[in-house]
């Protein structure tokens, strides 16, 4: 059976969603639906509206071609609409990203290379002043290292190296965390390159482990094979939305404990809050290690309200905890919505309470 009109016009895989084909030309692509005279000049008619199709087309591709020249604006609206399908969507979402959260769309990127007998694809990107976000398609078994001399890198057009951070493969999606972007990439895109010398088997942990080159024999330089060895190379442009240092709130001391605000960074709908918990008591401080130790997570109970009342999102949190000092140094991200003082709740029984004013 011969493709129907629509069905090759939609092969050509033109950049419009479907809202912008015409009803004409859904129309002229479907033939059967109309009620056409049988004679003799039925396939006259017919090709009056293909005509009308292909002219549809026609006018849509010149038309784009001409807003692209005359509004720039407009060729960023084509091409930074990534098209993600569920478990993406999962894998963004989980950051606090989603192709139509305002000032937390990623970029859409199609760069891709083969090396090493294996495809890695750069699917989408987003950077504000707090981090900055890859999305990676890769085989579902591989995920790229953590640390050491095949460490994930991202350098760009001016020399600055960011080093990066897997965040797990699910089904072949791959998230890569950097620190932000340089300052001059919120002004406009910059040129980027991800280096990516190698990757091991996440999924075979139990595999007898690969010693990687580079490590010392006997430190965490052995890996669950095989380990895919390559250089992928996959070069970009993105921009960064701004940020504003916020001033902190003064210290606050309960019971023994110093809570410390050491950073405030507001970017997009994003806040990112670091502190200090010092002076904690030994059985503080050892809860505090086995919920690293257990979840990697930031240490004790906090929550920060929004100016509604309602508890915000924890996007990302991290931290570490220092014994023989008994000081716990916290970071985490939170999804916030609007302007306002928001209030970070925090210690045991949530009894410290810091008020944070964001413009």
């Amino acid at each position: 059976m011969k493709p129907t009109l629509e069905e090759r016009l939609r092969a050509l895989e033109l950049p419009l969603p479907p809202s912008l084909y015409p009803q004409q030309l859904v129309a002229a692509a479907r033939p059967r639906v109309l009620q056409l005279p049988r004679s003799a000049s039925r396939p006259v008619r017919a090709s009056k509206w293909l005509t009308r199709a292909l002219a549809a087309v026609a006018l849509l591709v010149i038309s784009n071609f001409g807003a692209l020249q005359i509004w720039p604006s407009y060729r960023g609206v084509l091409a930074d609409t990534p098209v993600f399908g569920p478990v993406t969507m999962g894998v963004l979402s989980g950051l606090g990203l989603a192709p139509s959260a305002p000032g937390a769309t990623p970029t859409r990127l199609a760069v891709s290379q083969m090396s090493g007998g294996t495809r890695v694809t750069l699917r989408a990107g987003y950077a504000d002043a707090i981090r900055t976000v890859l999305l990676l398609k890769t085989p579902q078994a591989l995920v790229p290292f953590f640390s050491g001399p095949d460490q994930p890198t991202l350098t760009d057009q001016y020399g600055q190296t960011l080093k990066g951070l897997p965040d797990g493969n699910v089904s072949g999606e791959q998230i890569l965390l950097f620190p932000p972007l340089s300052a001059s990439a919120s002004t406009r895109p910059i040129s980027l390159t991800l280096s990516i010398p190698a990757m091991f088997s996440e999924s075979t942990k139990s595999a007898p482990l690969v010693h990687v080159a580079g490590y010392p024999a006997g430190t965490k330089g052995d890996y669950p094979g095989p380990v895919t060895i390559g250089h992928w190379s996959l070069s970009f442009r993105l921009r960064a939305m701004s940020g504003v240092s916020l001033p902190p709130p003064a210290m606050q001391v309960e019971a023994g404990t110093t809570y410390t605000i050491t950073g405030i960074m507001k970017s997009g709908p994003f806040l990112d809050v670091a502190w200090t918990e010092s002076g904690l008591a030994p059985t503080q401080a050892s809860t505090h290690a086995s919920s690293f130790k257990l979840a990697n997570a930031v240490l004790g109970d906090y929550e920060l309200y929004a100016p509604t009342g309602q508890v915000t999102t924890i996007v990302t949190q991290s931290g570490s905890l220092q014994p023989t000092s008994s000081t716990a140094t916290n970071e985490a991200i939170f999804a916030i919505n609007g302007a306002g003082t928001y209030r970070l709740v925090m210690g045991a029984g949530s009894s410290v309470a810091f008020e944070v004013h964001v413009p």
